[in-house]
């Protein structure tokens, strides 16, 4: 059962993005897309002043850029390492988390990447050698739900491909080093892009922070420590046939 708490953690965050979308076309300020000459520490840049800027491509931030971006919105989306990522983190997006992502409509996200239907668990007795199925719960029809199963890297390289699809959004492969705040209010951050040298700065009217629990920035935000409450290990079998 510790395999499958650890898989909750795509649902929660796909469930964090349909919150964030709600708060932010709620946002009724018109901001218009500009050109600014903002100083560097060696020479001057000109950048366009997007309406929203989002740090991080995980699956916060690369759905919520997508979203935006098809609602015509000016978005940068601003990421240390677009490479695909390689590591096991939340194999599973539960049936409330797919359902989520078809209407946040990113369903296309999972093409391609060997998504394997889901509809609940088999749990092993390995003393008496039987075993419990778990169904997820029936939808209104009275069919069993069904979540995906998947490669986590191959899907956030999904979701940055829906974004990337967008005319509006603006991919920029960087590392943010702060926030920049006047007056107590947050209007952009500064970063060091990954080709080039020295930093440069960005303003929007709108910044939103989705670079995970060891975010460089989070010093900026709130005063409480990282805590690790718990690990998540998988095992990797290969040519293993599956069974109930």
């Amino acid at each position: 059962m510790i395999f499958s708490a650890g898989l909750l953690l795509v649902t929660c965050g796909i469930v964090f993005i349909t919150v964030l979308l709600v708060k932010v076309f709620n946002y009724k300020q018109q901001a218009k897309c500009k050109v600014n000459t903002l100083q560097d520490d060696s020479s001057p840049a000109a950048v366009v002043e997007p309406e929203v800027l989002i740090v991080g491509a995980g699956v916060v931030g690369s759905a919520l850029a997508a979203v935006l971006g098809r609602e015509g919105r000016n978005v940068v989306l601003l990421e240390r390492d677009m490479s695909e990522p390689d590591r096991i983190l939340g194999e599973l997006l539960q049936p409330g988390g797919f359902h989520a992502l078809q209407e946040l409509g990113l369903e296309a996200a999972l093409d391609g990447i060997e998504a394997e239907a889901m509809h609940g668990y088999v749990v092993h007795d390995l003393h008496t050698g039987s075993n419990v199925v778990l169904h997820y719960p029936k939808d209104a029809e009275g069919r069993v739900q069904a979540g995906r199963a998947f490669h986590h890297g191959r899907f956030i390289a999904g979701l940055r491909r829906e974004a990337q699809k967008q005319e509006t959004v603006t991919v920029i492969e960087a590392t943010a080093t702060r926030l920049i705040e006047e007056h107590g209010v947050i209007v952009g951050v500064q970063y060091k892009a990954k080709d080039g040298e020295g930093t440069q700065h960005l303003r929007a009217s709108l910044t939103v922070v989705a670079d995970g629990c060891f975010s460089r920035l989070r010093r900026s935000l709130v005063n409480e420590s990282v805590v690790v409450s718990s690990h998540f290990v998988g095992v990797l079998m290969e040519s293993c046939p599956q069974f109930q």
